[in-house]
């Protein structure tokens, strides 16, 4: 069984839903990466608007002393090391910002498996504890028939991946926005 949990916000005398997605940049595809960048984004199902944040993570010392940073990765995301030791956040106060900007008990992505590890070691790092859970995005999709679902997934496919977390993010909002679209169309 799937359960979905959603935001509700109070707006006069009705209440909206909003989806959020997140997506990780990290040192490397390895069990010892670590989060370099998040990006989220909301998704408001009232107006379906998308409103997006990111963040650069500076790396802890633990990150730099024992984990890894691996160059390949760095050519494809393009943020060099330097660039998060100038221009980073600390882990808590990305951790805060997040909060802030997510008032949801579960965000979405479409690596939840990667996205969900970087996730829990950015808020070990800020010593706090998790306020949402990260989703695997596809489970959304049930909410539609399956020729939304579908298209959904082929337009998804048929995006390049920038490997940047804000615009990454931003795509997995788009397609559910593309999914209500086509439902109101039929």
């Amino acid at each position: 069984m799937i359960y979905l949990f959603f935001k509700y916000t109070r707006k006069g005398n009705y209440i909206s839903m909003k989806y959020y997605f997140i997506d990780f940049e990290a040192s490397a595809l390895h069990k010892l990466s670590y989060p370099i960048e998040v990006g989220i984004a909301c998704l408001d199902m009232e107006d379906l608007s998308i409103t997006s944040k990111s963040w650069l993570i500076r790396p802890t010392k633990l990150w730099i002393d024992q984990w890894v940073w691996m160059p390949e990765s760095a050519a494809i995301h393009n943020i060099p090391f330097e660039t998060l030791l100038k221009n980073g956040h600390e882990p808590l106060e990305v951790v805060e910002q997040i909060n802030e900007f997510v008032d949801s008990k579960t965000v979405y992505s479409d690596a939840h498996r990667y996205d969900g590890d970087w996730h829990m070691k950015l808020i070990d790092a800020a010593n706090v504890e998790a306020s949402f859970i990260v989703d695997d995005m596809f489970t959304l999709l049930v909410n539609y028939n399956r020729e939304i679902s579908f298209r959904v997934i082929r337009w998804i496919d048929e995006q390049p991946t920038i490997h940047r977390a804000e615009p990454d993010a931003i795509k997995l909002a788009e397609s559910i926005q593309i999914a209500e679209r086509l439902k109101n169309d039929l």
